[in-house]
């Protein structure tokens, strides 16, 4: 699914964190990920914009994680750049 085209011709990355992330996650953490990664690809703006500092970025979240997100329409990619605890993700 990563770096492929799907039906909505949007592509999926990770950056080095986010993978990071991902991969020490437990798999039905993962499984939580991607279905919301699924999500993304056929509706980037299903998630909500952030404000500020953070903007361009979009965050959806996935049960107690945030996974945020940059839209290029342009190369039709969708770029996860961090993924992790809702309260937490911030703090950084």
């Amino acid at each position: 699914m990563f770096g492929r085209k799907n039906s909505a011709n949007y592509s999926l990355d990770l950056s080095r964190s986010a993978d990071k992330y991902y991969q020490k996650s437990p798999p039905q953490i993962k499984k939580q990920f991607d279905k919301k990664f699924e999500i993304l690809c056929k509706y980037p703006e299903a998630g909500y914009p952030l404000l500020g500092v953070l903007a361009p970025l979009w965050a959806i979240e996935s049960g107690k994680f945030r996974i945020e997100y940059k839209i290029d329409q342009l190369d039709s990619k969708i770029s996860v750049v961090r993924i992790g605890p809702r309260g937490d993700i911030y703090k950084k």
